[in-house]
């Protein structure tokens, strides 16, 4: 677990009445799925990047 992680109060999986699939890990592109990696997300803002106040206020609305 990332040290973010425990900062943000995250405990590891959320317990859930159905078993997890076992998985195995596979690297596409340089960047691990499955297997018990973390789940990766890659976004984008649509804000004019020359307003810093607007664009850094949508990328901390993505935590």
């Amino acid at each position: 677990m990332l040290q973010r992680q425990k900062a943000a109060g995250m405990t590891g999986y959320f317990s859930s009445p159905f078993p997890r699939r076992t998985s195995v890990s596979v690297d596409v592109g340089g960047v691990v799925v499955g297997g018990g990696a973390p789940v990766i997300v890659q976004s984008m803002t649509n804000t004019d990047t020359a307003d810093i106040d607007q664009t850094v206020a949508q990328v901390a609305a993505l935590h």
